[in-house]
């Protein structure tokens, strides 16, 4: 349910104007005064209006499902985002893969509760969590296949990409009375020249690079690379490479 602050504060005055007694509505100064405190409160649980103009408060779809929709984790994770060229750190978010939305922890100011809000996607720039670092797809062209965000492994004259989903998996059992979700799915993408290729296997990922594949398949050989088990350090040596030799002079 999406609910703007505005909305909150316009109930607060109707409540004030048509619920409250008429002796006060009669007494202009304590009006003004329980408006003003009316707003107050409204900023105090909502937070600034920036916040609530581009999201949303979060609401979990399938809270009992087994499992989780959530990147890594289910649990609140610090990270760093980047929205229309700002940079914000140390803030407790998660990435719901499954929706592809980006929660953040919006805490009160006793600091006992605590908003989750989805963040707008359209204003996100990239953001950081557990040292993965994600990009919007928005603004590149040729990704249309793919939607909202990728992790970003490498860049440099070629990027290589990798999206991350998860499914509800809605085939209900006995040990799954609530439905469950899937395991984390990961597939890897080339993204050159304005068109983006999937390279998926070890054998598609060597065909992008067939005039160099002799090269490329002895640097995974020596530096004990397995394509689909790779470390992500392991991952941007290994592009790195190929993209050295791709476009080597």
């Amino acid at each position: 349910m999406y609910i703007k602050r505005s909305d909150t504060v316009v109930i607060f005055l109707v409540l004030l104007f048509f619920g409250w007694p008429t002796y006060i509505i009669g007494q202009k100064n304590e009006k003004q005064e329980l408006v003003s405190n009316i707003l107050d409160k409204a900023q105090q649980a909502y937070g600034p209006n920036e916040v609530i103009e581009n999201g949303r408060i979060y609401i979990p779809i399938h809270p009992r499902a087994n499992g989780y929709p959530y990147f890594l984790d289910a649990d609140w994770m610090m990270g760093k985002l980047v929205m229309k060229g700002d940079n914000f750190n140390d803030l407790n978010i998660k990435y719901n893969v499954n929706l592809e939305e980006l929660i953040l922890k919006k805490e009160k100011e006793n600091k006992e509760n605590h908003l989750p809000i989805v963040l707008n996607n359209n204003f996100i720039d990239s953001f950081e969590l557990e040292g993965h670092h994600f990009i919007n797809l928005d603004s590149m062209p040729g990704t249309d296949e793919l939607s909202d965000f990728a992790e970003l492994i490498y860049q440099g004259e070629i990027i290589f990409l990798i999206k991350h989903t998860k499914e509800f998996l809605n085939r209900y059992s006995q040990s799954n009375p609530y439905g469950a979700y899937s395991k984390l799915n990961s597939t890897y993408y080339i993204y050159e020249t304005e068109r983006l290729t999937r390279v998926g296997t070890k054998k598609s990922f060597l065909n992008y690079f067939e005039p160099n594949r002799k090269e490329i398949k002895k640097f995974m050989r020596q530096n004990r690379i397995k394509y689909k088990k790779a470390s992500h350090i392991q991952l941007h040596d290994l592009i790195k490479y190929c993209d050295e030799q791709s476009h080597a002079l």
